[in-house]
Parts: C-alpha cells; structure tokens; sequence
C-alpha cells in the first residue's frame, strides 16, 4: 500500500510541477505548507515532498498532517524523521506537524481541524484514497464528503494554492462505483457554490462539466504502475486538481480555448466513458 501511495503521489506532482507557471509561483515562496488530510503512513505525503526537494532549494516545507489511526502516525513519523537526512542535500529544511485526529464524518471535519487554526495560508492541500473508506463504512452518513474537501479547499488554501483529491476507482457495495461518485459530487459543488476554485484535470471533465447535466454514470480514471520487489504493480485511480485564485482561472481558460478532442474523451457524445487510458493526455498539464 506504501509504495503504491508513493508512486501515485510522485506521478501526480511531477506532472504538476512541470507546468512552468505553477513551478514558477510556487518557487516565488521562501514557505511551502502543506495539509495531508487522512495520511496514513505517509507514503502520499512522502512523494510529494520527493517531488518539492528535486524541484525547489532554500525552501522551508511545513507540513500539518492528520491521521486517526495512531499505529500509522508512529510509522509515518519515523519515516518523515528518515526523510530529513536527505532533504538538506538540496538546502531546503522542514518541519512536521502529524497529528492523531479522528474525524467521525463529513460535518466533524471542519471543526476537528478548525483546531489547527489553519487560516487561508495552505499551499497544498491534499487527501488521497480516504473518502471511499468513509463511504464504505456508512455512504448515507458520510456522503457529501467530497464536496467538503472542495469547500475546505475553498477556505483555507491561499491564493494559487492546490487542492489534489484522489480516490480508488471500485464500486461501493449496493451504491455504485467511487469514481462516478467523485464526479457527480465535484460537478454539483462547482455548479452550485461559490467558489474560487478552478477545475484543471481531467482535462475532459474540467472543460465539460457543465455539459454532463444528464451523465450522471461519467467515470475518469488513470492508471499508475509501481516496480515491487521486481514485480510491477498497477494502481488504477482517479485524480482532480483544482488550483484558488487567478492562476487556476488562467490556466483553465486555457485548456478550456485549446478544447478537448482526446480519442477517448466522451463527454460530449453519445457513450458515457473517458479518460480511461494509461497516462492519458487529459491528465497531463
């Protein structure tokens, strides 16, 4: 589960970084802080700040992480502490927050985490395969917690900040599959809310979301493959980024004026899949 977790992280935000507006934003900051909401044993976390120390120098990563299993916090905070041998190679320095918070469900969140006084200061925020436990462990009480994460989003990251959402992509018992789940809650938040967040992949679903009103069964997903002890291992997930402020409305316009014309992009047709192939272009900036 560790590497798997690693490996989707490290895909995700190398691609990400590689967007030259958004390095550049971010390389602007002497700080990068960073909320990793249900961690685990860090191996989300792990490739992301893999990704920051190849990419930035004379930075500072202050990480807030919240995890309610305790067993898994112990090992994520030994492995944060072996971490911290390396990360002085690139002249960046960090410090770790992993707090042991429990949250029953989707209204308990906010205020668990209203106890960190997080602000509007957050440059990442991200939560990776969380939701589909809530959901399996009780739908009815839980469900909504996608949109939350969207409005949590909208509260407390700054201005160009990053929200990265990413779930499994199997079917809920007697419910129906995460990831159409996943894309109904995120089309009803943006349609229905305030926000100043920008839908910026899939590609496909964030140019076309609007259109989907009777799609109700779209599903996006991607594939991640990680070598295990000489055995490759596939991870078949499901990813949204969404970026605050100007520099998510620019780079949506953007791919929203470029089009959406991928060969498996069906958003706009008659069958009711997309973005299913292995390192699609929708999901690369």
């Amino acid at each position: 589960y560790y590497p798997r977790s690693y490996a989707e992280a490290y895909h995700i935000y190398s691609n990400i970084f590689n967007d030259v507006r958004i390095y550049n934003k971010f390389n602007e900051r002497d700080k990068i802080k960073i909320l990793d909401i249900g961690s685990g044993t860090g191996g989300s976390l792990m490739g992301l700040l893999q990704v920051l120390n190849e990419r930035f120098s004379f930075k500072e990563f202050e990480i807030i992480s919240i995890e309610g299993n305790e067993d898994a916090v112990t090992i994520q905070s030994d492995l944060l502490n072996v971490f911290e041998r390396f990360i002085e190679f690139n002249w960046n320095n960090f410090k770790a927050n992993v707090h042991t918070i429990a949250f029953d469900d989707k209204n308990d969140l906010d205020n668990r985490l209203s106890m960190l006084s997080l602000n509007n200061n957050i440059d990442i925020m991200h939560s990776f395969k969380v939701v589909n436990e809530f959901y399996r462990n009780d739908y009815n009480r839980n469900k909504g917690l996608y949109k939350e994460l969207l409005r949590l989003g909208d509260k407390w990251l700054k201005d160009s900040g990053i929200l990265c959402l990413v779930d499994v992509t199997d079917r809920i018992e007697n419910v129906n599959f995460i990831s159409i789940l996943f894309n109904e809650e995120v089309k009803e938040y943006l349609r229905t809310q305030r926000t100043f967040l920008s839908y910026i992949l899939p590609k496909c679903c964030a140019i076309n979301y609007n259109l989907c009103m009777n799609r109700n069964q779209c599903y996006s997903k991607i594939s991640v493959y990680t070598d295990f002890y000489n055995d490759q291992i596939e991870s078949k997930i499901n990813y949204k980024l969404f970026i605050k402020g100007n520099l998510g409305e620019e780079i949506r316009n953007e791919i929203v004026e470029n089009g959406c014309n991928f060969d498996r992009c069906y958003c706009r047709g008659e069958r009711i899949e997309n973005c299913t192939k292995i390192y699609d272009s929708p999901y690369i900036l």
